[in-house]
């Protein structure tokens, strides 16, 4: 478990790993960790964030999306067996959630193996209000998801100035998790480009302009945009 307190957005980020097979006394452990970081909280409360792979592949969550997103509901799924032990961890997991009002916001599946899709990893905050967008992403590098939540987080950053032609936005914008992007075709393109004279009569930093309008380019022409929610009323969309 890992937990840190960002002052600046008066927010607990809380991380935990459960492994399979954990046994109850090794979960409880971890479970009174993080009540006693959330009985030391100071008002006005913070926004928590607790997520991680909690490996409970034996629910099934259903997400309210009609009206409005009041978080997940669980469920045991009846084809999967697990045992007295995993039950009761769970259920010492939603007390402690309900207690701290701490809503579960992710529908899965995070995970697919040979057919089989779990939703192993979990998100849970007491303001479900601050999260705007959620996408969860298929990987070529994992068999679980990739998990990506659009907040209302307004932090204070200092903006570069090399990026006065928004390519981080742009970039930003594009859904490089897509199954259907053609690599082989993005790859095909990069190579296609002379890069050689390039390296004529430019500096570093111009160099670094043109690398990155052309990859923007290529990425634009290849790779889809991200689904946008339409209007500030519309329930959390979940991408998949």
């Amino acid at each position: 478990m890992v937990a840190v307190n960002i002052l600046s957005l008066n927010t607990i980020n809380i991380v935990v790993y459960r492994p399979p097979h954990t046994k109850s006394e090794d979960f409880y452990y971890i479970l009174n960790k993080v009540e006693e970081f959330f009985i030391g909280m100071e008002n006005p409360n913070p926004t928590i964030l607790m997520t991680g792979d909690f490996n409970f592949p034996f629910l099934k969550w259903k997400c309210n999306s009609l009206d409005s997103f009041n978080g997940c509901m669980s469920e045991y799924d009846v084809n999967i067996n697990a045992s007295v032990d995993e039950k009761m961890q769970f259920e010492r997991l939603s007390r402690l959630a309900e207690q701290y009002n701490l809503i579960q916001t992710i529908e899965g599946p995070t995970r697919e193996e040979k057919g089989k899709r779990s939703t192993l990893d979990l998100i849970y905050t007491n303001d479900i209000g601050n999260f705007k967008e959620i996408g969860v992403y298929t990987s070529c590098m994992s068999d679980h998801h990739i998990i990506e939540i659009t907040t209302a987080y307004n932090p204070k950053l200092k903006r570069s100035k090399d990026d006065s032609n928004g390519s981080t936005s742009i970039l930003r914008n594009l859904n490089f998790y897509d199954e259907k992007i053609n690599w082989t075709y993005i790859n095909k393109r990069i190579k296609e480009i002379m890069w050689p004279a390039m390296l004529e009569n430019n500096t570093m930093l111009e160099l670094f302009v043109i690398f990155m309008q052309l990859l923007i380019s290529i990425c634009e022409e290849a790779i889809p945009k991200k689904k946008k929610m339409k209007g500030k009323k519309q329930p959390i969309e979940y991408q998949k």
